[in-house]
């Protein structure tokens, strides 16, 4: 019975991280999106007076990507020790 415990704390302690990760990703996003929209803004409202930094810009963009990619990754991972822990019966509360 105690390798089973082990097994079933080391899962929800896994998926703990890999939920901490996700919203961790999530609010990075956010961030990007909302520097985005910001800036969408500043093109219809302030064209001539626009300055900005296109290295930043780039950055964000391949910032999203890897992101979306981490993200994807996460999800599968987070479905992957919940169908292992509800081997163990009914999903505790996180």
């Amino acid at each position: 019975m105690k390798h089973k415990d082990e097994v079933y704390e080391g899962l929800v302690r896994e998926y703990k991280e890999v939920v901490a990760d996700l919203a961790a990703s999530n609010a990075e996003l956010k961030r990007i999106g909302q520097d985005f929209i910001e800036f969408g803004k500043d093109i219809i409202n302030s064209r001539r007076a626009l300055s900005f930094d296109k290295e930043s810009i780039d950055l964000d963009v391949s910032r999203v990507m890897a992101l979306i990619h981490k993200h994807d990754e996460l999800i599968g991972k987070r479905e992957e020790i919940e169908k292992q822990l509800a081997e163990f019966g009914p999903l505790p509360k996180f």
